[in-house]
């Protein structure tokens, strides 16, 4: 939460909590309105890190099978893997848009873009293949 530059904070207005705040969708994922541009030369009354992004939560999973091969000597053998990346294919979000003013003045309107977010913080399902011959 900017208003303005860098490490400034905002007014939290009167009759707005930090839960209901929290919208909890990527269009929106907090209440951009519920924060006001705080007088010249003071500190918002919002504390700090009262936002907290979503949670992030992945799955990987591989299976290994060896296969000895005698015609290669006593440890020659073949080595398959599958392994699986974010096997469930739960979409994980990133932190949104946290800029929520653009400039100082009193009483400016949220951007537009304040509190969406725009991006996945990991990819989609992987699935990766390997064979391997030791001799």
């Amino acid at each position: 939460m900017n208003a303005g530059r860098q490490g400034d904070r905002p007014d939290l207005l009167p009759g707005r909590s930090v839960d209901s705040t929290v919208l909890g969708g990527p269009n929106r994922y907090f209440d951009p309105t519920a924060f006001a541009v705080p007088a010249a030369g003071f500190l918002g009354n919002a504390g700090r890190n009262i936002l907290r992004g979503l949670g992030l939560a992945n799955l990987d999973f591989s299976v290994a099978k060896d296969t000895p091969l005698p015609f290669l000597g006593e440890t020659g053998k073949l080595e398959f893997r599958a392994e699986l990346f974010n096997i469930l294919n739960r979409p994980n979000l990133a932190s949104p848009d946290r800029f929520v003013f653009a400039g100082q003045a009193s009483g400016e309107a949220p951007l537009p873009t304040a509190g969406r977010i725009n991006s996945t913080a990991t990819t989609s399902r992987q699935l990766q293949f390997a064979l391997k011959i030791v001799f």
